[in-house]
């Protein structure tokens, strides 16, 4: 029978097999639904009913000349070819529009994004295509409300950061001081008092560097502040520092210090937002401080009111005079 066509368009017209004519047939039919396929790219609403109709036209293409004696193992291998020819336009129209699919208002639903993951690994879209699509993913995972559990556990890590500065600045916590002017490193040792109100920096033999009030600053990440992440002393540091150095805004000249890791950065920052409150609710905060003594004006005003009733103002009377009888007795005496 000679050897299987790489496609129905390989076998040549022979007049005297009127079953190779059907062949052509197939391959006309192949032609017309490569066009389908495009009018469904476009979006048209009948390519779906097209395709039914072609599909079953090739399938009586075959049932004939299968009927005319041609191989059948050559006609499933050319649908074969063809059904793997309609799954490469398939995979090339979603890679071509994944981009415009991140960009819309639908690629920022994280539900929508994950089911287009799922739909790209089915049509076997390789992981550099699919890279931007699982990089959108992860930035809607971080930016998606946090669970209940999950916002317990940020509250643990934050009070065991929290805990752990405290206890190390209490007894001398090592980092370095950058010098803002010169750029110049030592080593130094930071010092919180038991009052928890003042913060020093102390270098090796406990000399005074610099000391702020807790309360006047602000401790960030040294590249996430605009007043240190373009100066000369925090870019002449080496990737590793800058990643580890955190800025403390407040005092009359900000500071530069460098933490050993980032998991001592971290309680840095979380230890200063959890004293000064800053980004705690109105109920977490410290309330605000009253006259000694000196009761709220709504209290003082029901009292006002209860005392302007005659039964208030004669219990008031009779404790009067019962205070002046006992008095009065204790100076007979």
């Amino acid at each position: 029978m000679g050897a299987v066509a790489a496609t129905c368009s390989d076998v040549n017209k022979q007049p005297d097999k009127g079953s190779i004519t059907q062949l052509d047939k197939v391959d006309s039919e192949e032609e017309e639904e490569d066009e389908e396929e495009e009018e469904e790219e476009e979006g048209a609403d009948d390519a779906a009913k097209g395709g039914r109709n072609r599909k079953s036209t090739f399938r009586e293409v075959i049932d004939n000349t299968a009927a005319q004696g041609i191989d059948e193992e050559k006609i499933l291998h050319a649908e074969e070819m063809l059904a793997q020819h309609k799954a490469m336009r398939r995979r090339q129209a979603f890679e071509n529009g994944l981009q415009d699919f991140i960009d819309s208002e639908e690629g920022n639903i994280l539900d929508n994004c994950e089911q287009k993951e799922r739909d790209g690994l089915g049509m076997g879209v390789g992981d550099e295509v699919l890279q931007p699509l699982r990089d959108k993913i992860a930035l809607l995972q971080l930016c998606r409300d946090l669970e209940a559990d999950e916002i317990e556990q940020a509250k643990q890590f934050m009070e065991s950061a929290y805990r752990h500065f405290l206890t190390s600045c209490l007894r001398g916590r090592d980092l370095m001081w950058v010098d803002t002017n010169s750029g110049k490193k030592k080593k130094a040792t930071a010092n919180l008092d038991v009052t928890l109100k003042n913060f020093k920096i102390l270098d090796g033999n406990g000399g005074l560097i610099s000391t702020c009030k807790v309360k006047d600053v602000v401790a960030k990440r040294a590249r996430d502040s605009e007043d240190m992440c373009d100066s000369d002393a925090f870019t002449s540091l080496s990737k590793g520092d800058q990643n580890n150095a955190v800025a403390v805004i407040g005092p009359d000249e900000p500071w530069l210090l460098v933490e050993s890791g980032p998991t001592k950065l971290d309680e840095f920052i979380i230890a200063f937002i959890v004293y000064n409150g800053v980004g705690l609710s109105d109920k977490a905060s410290s309330p605000k401080k009253k006259g000694k003594g000196k009761k709220p004006k709504d209290e003082e005003e029901e009292e006002e009111a209860e005392e302007s009733t005659p039964a208030k103002k004669g219990k008031k009377e009779k404790g009067k005079k019962k205070k002046k009888q006992e008095e009065e007795e204790e100076e007979s005496e």
